[in-house]
């Protein structure tokens, strides 16, 4: 490892330059001369300009001289096109709308040879109602320069213009039939002097138009890249988030559509670390008064650039970087690094940072996404049906049948597209159609394409002797297509997708529902009940036990359904001789699997409910397992259950009594993950995951753990009050210290358990914890009530009000269920506090992050709850009769059906009382204190006190006293009058 500031990069950069000089170019044999040539220009990105119709393709030249590639701009002007459409198709019309454009050219200066007309016949089929679906225009070209000169609301012979609001990229790659990256012949092009270079490309070349940018059709090489691999650390600094620390690795040569294996690895040219030094506010760990304690044998070819402050350190990296001129910058979580590497650049230079680490030099620029951020958001549309679940276990063998890419086959099965269905983007749902004997439209054609072109991958992916590399090859590109075709009908109901067309989207659902109730209508016809379905799958209940009898069950629904559709085509998926369906999209079962020698094994499967490898240590794994296939097996079932509790019996006590004998199946492997940030160390051990605290101590040591990196470790009883996060230990570490048994039963055991078992009240979490030996420490609702109290809670849980509110996460804008304190875990996830983070694993903004928002979303949703619950007007007619000690009181409570049509005399008691208006007060105070529970932390456990950051602390507490507030403010009293005036005789 070398401390000095390496020159690595300055003399790349001079070989580079020289070896890229003019006057090698004009030796080039692709270039006739420097000022005319005709060349070919590997194409790689390209963007709009500043300037109306201006381009910029980025992308590299070969220089057979040299025998090198370089990097190189082809800058474009794309021309303003025009299509007008007549009031009417006849010859006079048109003549007076060419008339009327040449009045406007004149008006605005535009010389004859700057534009052009033509008569053209063209198809329409999409969103403006009244045009013909087949008509001539007029089409006109001129400089994107001058405006768009004419406006059909403004003129009396011009029905409509099509192409104003199409901008100029997308007109250039349409036109010239660009699908990606690939090689260009350019004729008639200029090389522009290196002083007038507006790029940091080594060339920029001018093309007059873009009629002479054509696709080179012959099979070439694919050009190496210099690929920059970036990987940006921050950390806050007085409440800024500050670049701490830039890795850049440097690849030339490149291929970026070689596929590499684990053994051929990219050779690095240079690889930087530009770090700076210690903040007063921060203490690095690793920063010493001489350097780094990084290991030289690890990595000895890293120049590490020590900087004094963050300008410096950014300043540094970014000269360091235009000097190799990367075509390709790849990093882990760029979407969030690149974006504050940006903001601290802007915040040094008020220039437009993104030319600081791009290609182009402007001060700024279009940007796409600009364009379309004030779009108003449009109404949604039904996505797939869910079926009911029949929460229970079931034993008798079921079917999992799937459609097989559904959505994709509806569209080329009933011929959805915008050619064939008139009026798709303008009329209503209920108006539209498919017209009869229409030929293919262009989606399904285009589907069409996309299944064929993934089976021919998947046949490359099979043929014999194919190599690793190239079997991955066509393994991406089947998978891709595959993404394709199943998220096309998506992108209709897209308000962001260049043709929107939402009820095409909403008939492509609508007809999956259809299919959907059709096959059920079908297995319910021929005695079988569907237990679950779900957008494009089905649970089907044989009321069979024998496995060959639901094979044959299953041929009959297939072939039932399948005659009946031509492209559409059910599936049997899995044959389970035992399932237990726990909710939506959760369910274990015993799957029947056929071997190729004719026999059968049963198999285990769970989706959303078995334990997963990573967060779980490999004890609970295999308990879980053995567990489930005890209950699963064909024994009664009393005896069953009883030998699950001998068996939990067993492994409490042989845990208890010497638990060093489980060890090895108590280590729980990790990614370290993005949070495990070196730079924050300063945060006590206690504000971490388990796998943090680990990480500091292997810090410590002086190995350095990335965040891609998995470290393994153990929760043991080290004597200390500390909560069990902060007794974790590496693997290898705290041997002298017993498992914590108890942590692995409480914590990951006894949950997953519930995951499983949750449908059967006699195998509930009391049950697991009491044959465990730890009924009096284990909370069935994790931080909440013992068990002693589950009843109690059981009431709460199965109240009316306690419904669940939707809380939106403000980055990613997933919507989350919250119906309590604690997020339930699914699908192998622990149980975790709902604000500590995001439903979603790649997004890192949790919900205390934003409490702001979650009020809002509070008082959403308590504004519906009063909508679902409006007041009520009753009859107030009340009788006392005399009874043997006091006084009976009789009310009528007529409630009335329309608030806005009451009867002068109640139908039911025949009395002309006054109708009175109650009030819903009581439900909705007890649905605010209902909610003000979701964040009460005094009621949980010590265990999930402990495992709270400050942060997430301070957000439930603040969010408790804001519902708090609320009820103070509408505070009310019940008063009993009868028991206030009581009346005797």
């Amino acid at each position: 490892m070398k401390m000095e500031e390496s020159h690595k990069g300055k003399q790349f950069l001079g070989e580079a330059e020289e070896q890229l000089s003019q006057s090698n170019l004009q030796l080039s044999p692709t270039c006739n001369s420097l000022k005319k040539s005709h060349l070919r220009f590997y194409y790689l990105d390209l963007l709009e300009g500043v300037k109306p119709g201006q381009l910029y393709l980025f992308g590299k030249i070969y220089l057979p001289l040299t025998k090198i590639y370089a990097s190189c701009c082809v800058t474009v002007t794309i021309p303003r096109r025009l299509y007008l459409l007549p009031i009417s198709q006849s010859s006079q019309s048109m003549k007076a709308v060419i008339a009327e454009f040449n009045k406007h050219v004149m008006k605005h200066g535009i010389k004859k040879q700057d534009y052009t007309m033509q008569l053209q016949r063209k198809k329409y089929a999409f969103d403006i109602e009244d045009i013909p679906t087949v008509a001539n225009y007029l089409t006109v070209t001129y400089p994107a320069s001058y405006p768009v000169m004419l406006h059909s609301d403004h003129s009396q012979i011009i029905k409509h213009i099509f192409g104003a609001s199409l901008n100029s990229l997308e007109l250039f790659l349409s036109e010239r039939e660009i699908k990606g990256p690939s090689w260009l012949q350019i004729q008639d092009s200029e090389f522009v002097e290196l002083k007038k270079n507006e790029t940091r490309c080594h060339y920029q070349v001018s093309c007059p138009s873009m009629n002479n940018i054509t696709v080179v059709r012959e099979k070439l090489g694919i050009p190496p890249m210099v690929l920059t691999e970036l990987n940006i650390k921050s950390a806050p600094i007085n409440g800024v988030e500050q670049v701490m620390m830039i890795h850049m690795s440097i690849m030339k040569s490149f291929n970026i559509f070689e596929m590499s294996t684990h053994d051929q690895k990219p050779t690095i040219v240079d690889e930087y670390c530009f770090i700076r030094g210690p903040v007063n506010s921060l203490s690095l760990p690793h920063l010493t008064n001489d350097g780094f304690s990084f290991s030289t044998a690890t990595c000895p070819s890293i120049n590490v650039v020590t900087c004094n402050g963050e300008k410096n350190l950014l300043d540094t990296f970014v000269d360091k970087f235009q000097c190799y001129d990367p075509d390709i910058i790849v990093g882990y979580q760029c979407e969030n690094s690149l974006e504050n590497l940006l903001n601290r650049l802007q915040h040094y230079n008020k220039a437009c940072p993104q030319t600081k680490i791009s290609r182009i030099k402007m001060d700024g620029w279009n940007i796409s996404y600009r364009r379309i951020i004030n779009v108003k958001d449009k109404k949604t549309f039904s996505g797939g049906r869910v079926l009911e679940v029949i929460a229970r276990m079931h034993v008798d063998t079921t079917l999992l049948m799937d459609f097989k890419s559904l959505y994709p086959n509806i569209i080329r099965e009933y011929n959805i597209c915008f050619t064939t269905m008139p009026g798709v983007c303008f009329k209503s749902f209920d108006e539209i159609y498919v017209q009869l004997n229409a030929p293919m439209g262009i989606i399904p054609k285009l589907v069409g394409d996309i299944v064929e072109a993934r089976s021919k991958a998947k046949c490359h992916m099979n043929t014999p002797n194919i190599s690793l590399a190239e079997k991955a090859k066509y393994q991406a590109q089947q998978l891709a297509l595959k993404l394709i075709a199943n998220t096309l009908y998506g992108s209709f109901g897209s308000i962001y997708f260049r043709f929107y067309a939402r009820n095409i989207a909403a008939k492509i659902t609508a007809k999956g529902r259809e299919i959907l109730m059709n096959a059920v209508t079908m297995a319910k016809s021929n005695t079988f009940s569907t237990i679950y379905g779900d957008t494009d799958s089905l649970i089907i209940d044989t009321m069979q036990r024998d496995p060959t009898e639901a094979r044959r069950i299953a041929g009959v629904i297939k072939n039932v359904v399948n005659q009946q559709y031509q492209f559409i085509e059910l599936e049997l998926e899995a044959i389970y001789k035992y399932i237990i369906i726990v909710n939506r999209k959760q369910y274990t079962g015993l799957s029947l699997i056929d071997l190729p020698d004719g026999k059968s094994q049963l198999v285990l499967e769970g989706k959303g409910t078995l334990p997963k490898k990573g967060s779980n240590c490999q004890l609970v794994i295999s308990i879980v397992e053995h567990v489930t296939k005890q209950m699963f097996n064909d024994e009664l079932y009393p005896k069953r259950r009883k030998k699950v509790a001998e068996y939990l019996q067993k492994l409490a006590k042989e845990a208890n009594e010497n638990p060093s004998q489980f060890e090895n199946d108590l280590v729980i492997t990790q990614k370290v993950g993005s949070h495990s940030n070196l730079w924050l160390s300063c945060k006590s051990n206690h504000e971490k995951l388990p796998h943090d605290n680990t990480d500091n101590k292997t810090n410590k040591d002086g190995s350095n753990c990335k965040s891609d990196e998995s470290i393994s470790y153990i929760i043991r009883s080290d004597g200390t009050s500390r909560s069990p996060e902060e007794r974790a230990y590496l693997q290898t570490d705290g041997k002298q210290f017993p498992p914590d048994i108890n942590y692995y039963f409480i914590s990951q055991l006894i949950p997953r358990l519930q995951n499983v078992f949750r449908p059967m009240d006699d195998l509930s979490s009391s049950f697991f914890a009491k044959h465990l030996g730890l009924k009096d420490q284990y909370n069935t609702i994790p931080g909440v009530e013992p068990v002693a109290n589950e009843e109690q809670h059981k009431s709460i849980k199965v109240c009316p009000l306690a419904e669940p509110v939707t809380i939106t996460c403000r980055k990613c804008g997933v919507a989350q269920s919250m119906n309590g304190f604690i997020r339930e875990g699914q699908e192998g996830r622990d149980s975790v506090p709902f604000l500590s983070a995001c439903l979603n694993d790649e997004c890192d903004c949790a919900p205390w992050r934003y409490v702001d928002g979650i009020l809002e979303d509070l008082d959403y949703a308590i504004a519906n709850f009063l909508e679902e619950h409006p007041p009520k007007v009753r009859c107030a007619y009340i009788k006392y009769k005399k009874g043997s000690s006091e006084y009976i009181e009789f009310r009528c409570n007529y409630i009335v059906d329309n608030i806005d049509e009451i009867p002068a005399t109640c139908p039911t008691c025949n009395h002309s009382s006054k109708f009175a208006v109650d009030l819903p007060a009581p439900l909705v105070y007890a649905r605010i204190r209902q909610l003000r529970e979701f964040f009460n932390v005094n009621a949980q456990s010590n265990l999930v006190k402990e495992s709270l950051t400050k942060e997430v602390t301070d957000a439930y507490i603040f969010l408790w006293h804001a519902l708090d507030r609320l009820i103070n403010r509408r505070r009310m009293s019940v008063i009993n009058m009868k028991k206030l005036h009581r009346r005797h005789e």
